[in-house]
């Protein structure tokens, strides 16, 4: 793969390619219903190393729309939206491929290399009447001056093709009904490799139905994120991190559609034998969130959790605790607390608990974390009596570790962490300043809240949900550059990267049946002059 900064740039937004690649769709196929096209003939032979897996509907107009479209090329730049849309003009349009793959499902999966550093992208597409390439890869050569290659490998043959206008070679295959491509020829003979350890097995899948009637589909695979996240980020200790990576499940999930936000929604399936702090929140009631009306104006991202039952959710917290071989340690830190000070805090803050925390990054890279209780007024007299220094304004705990061992993984970061009371919010920070600068937005009511682009946005989430993620895009920015790794960070700060032009995300886990109702959001920045538009496709 090439090294160079436009490669790096290419790469760096291979992760919302996937995503992004189908809002264009919409336009064209919002009213059309994608046939049923044995998708689980072409899931299952993706590589078991896919992250995420993207699927949308083939047509000529798609290609239109997409060079038309500014959603995707702010994110990709015009450079790139051109080399596709010469792939498009030099490949599909030819006769014997175009009645192959015309009206067919395109699947692009994404697969970030352990030891190579690249994240390559693989195309797969159902077509089984486009057995022999042959004839038409020659047609190529003489109408495109592409260059052109064979090589036979066992029983399989690969298609290696270089078109002057990208001069980078693009690999095709076919196996078992399927034609698949990469610029990648490692990941193409890996999708050859029919071991059935090698493919993607695990995945949730769409039910016909569900398949039938949607636009395009986004299928993630969680437990593949920890090597995706290390090629692309130095710190993977971060919240999302945290909590995302390695998560032993797997979603699918369809796209909803507006002409300024991308949506998907469907389902995550968790395995609940592996203990993961997300499934202490599956038997737990969704709550409306609140919490985020607090988020200070310059909140970078955010992570909550809500529970209906505080009762039922320390139980399971119990459990995990057990599971993690934490419960020794805490059980410690607890007899010691009461030793020294004579305050049982694990009962007086458990009486206390309601039904909300969170973790909230600011754009400075401070952390705040914040927990709702009952009555703030009763619990504070407990707190001051292990802290350093009782009698201050906004003192700290004098025992490490202890937000961690009452609540868990959301609280890793806050080792002995600065705390006030305020309104039934508890307020804890590592540093005094940081406290003190997210009190200031607190009394000035400097909330994020009050931004019309955060409400407009806030609109299209749903108002219950256990687990979300929030990212504010424009104020991450800057710990985005210092997070990622080197190569990425250069690319990121350029400005066609178009990262103005985005406004949030958010991922929204909702627990419903032993399962996680899902939903992604990303959204435009609104700008002054364009209408707003409700309406949902």
């Amino acid at each position: 793969m090439l090294q160079t900064d436009e490669m790096r740039r290419i790469i760096l937004i291979a992760v919302f390619l996937f995503i992004t690649a189908v809002m264009v769709t919409a336009f064209y196929f919002a009213k059309l219903k994608l046939p049923g096209q044995n998708t689980t003939n072409v899931i299952n032979q993706i590589p078991e190393d896919a992250t995420l897996v993207f699927e949308f509907k083939n047509d000529a107009e798609f290609y239109d729309l997409f060079r038309q479209s500014t959603l995707l090329t702010s994110f990709i730049g015009q450079k790139k939206a051109n080399e596709l849309q010469y792939l498009h003009q030099h490949l599909m349009k030819e006769p014997a491929l175009k009645a192959a793959f015309n009206n067919r499902s395109i699947f692009i999966s994404l697969h970030p290399g352990i030891t190579s550093g690249n994240l390559d992208m693989l195309l797969l597409i159902n077509a089984d009447g486009a057995k022999d390439l042959q004839q038409t890869l020659n047609a190529l050569i003489i109408n495109s001056n592409a260059a052109f290659e064979t090589e036979t490998i066992g029983s399989k043959t690969i298609h290696d093709i270089t078109f002057p206008a990208i001069k980078e070679a693009f690999y095709l295959t076919y196996n078992d009904g399927i034609v698949a491509g990469s610029f990648n020829k490692a990941l193409l003979l890996n999708f050859l490799d029919e071991r059935k350890e090698n493919k993607v097995s695990n995945l949730t899948q769409l039910s016909d139905q569900q398949n039938k009637n949607s636009i395009a589909n986004l299928y993630v695979n969680y437990q593949r994120f920890p090597v995706l996240f290390k090629q692309l980020f130095r710190n993977q200790n971060d919240d999302f991190f945290r909590f995302l990576a390695g998560f032993p499940a797997s979603a699918a999930l369809t796209l909803n559609y507006k002409t300024d936000a991308l949506l998907f929604n469907g389902f995550t399936q968790s395995d609940t034998s592996a203990a993961n702090y997300l499934d202490l929140f599956l038997k737990q009631q969704p709550v409306k969130n609140t919490l985020k009306n607090i988020y200070p104006a310059n909140t970078a991202s955010a992570v909550s959790f809500a529970f209906g039952n505080p009762i039922g959710f320390l139980k399971e917290f119990d459990a995990w605790q057990n599971q993690v071989h934490q419960s020794k340690k805490a059980n410690a830190l607890f007899s010691q607390i009461k030793t020294e000070t004579g305050v049982s805090i694990k009962t007086a803050f458990r009486k206390q608990l309601d039904r909300e925390f969170a973790v909230i990054t600011t754009s400075e890279s401070e952390k705040i974390a914040v927990i709702k209780v009952k009555n703030g007024s009763e619990l504070e007299p407990f707190l001051r009596n292990i802290s350093v220094d009782p009698d201050s304004e906004r003192t700290r705990f004098k025992y490490e570790n202890l937000p961690y061992y009452l609540l868990g993984e959301p609280f890793a970061h806050f080792k002995q962490p600065f705390f006030v009371l305020i309104d039934n919010y508890l307020f804890l920070s590592n540093s005094e300043s940081g406290l003190k600068r997210y009190l200031e937005n607190y009394h000035q009511q400097h909330f994020l809240s009050e931004d019309q682009q955060y409400y407009d946005f806030d609109q299209l989430l749903a108002e219950q949900s256990n687990v979300s993620f929030f990212v504010h895009l424009p104020n991450s920015v800057q710990n985005l550059q210092k997070n990622l790794q080197p190569s990425f960070s250069k690319v990121f700060g350029q400005k066609n990267m178009g990262w103005n032009n985005y406004f949030a995300a958010a991922l929204q886990f909702t627990a419903s049946e032993n399962k996680f109702y899902t939903n992604f959001c990303l959204r435009q920045k609104k700008l002054e002059t364009n209408k707003s538009d409700s309406t949902t496709l």
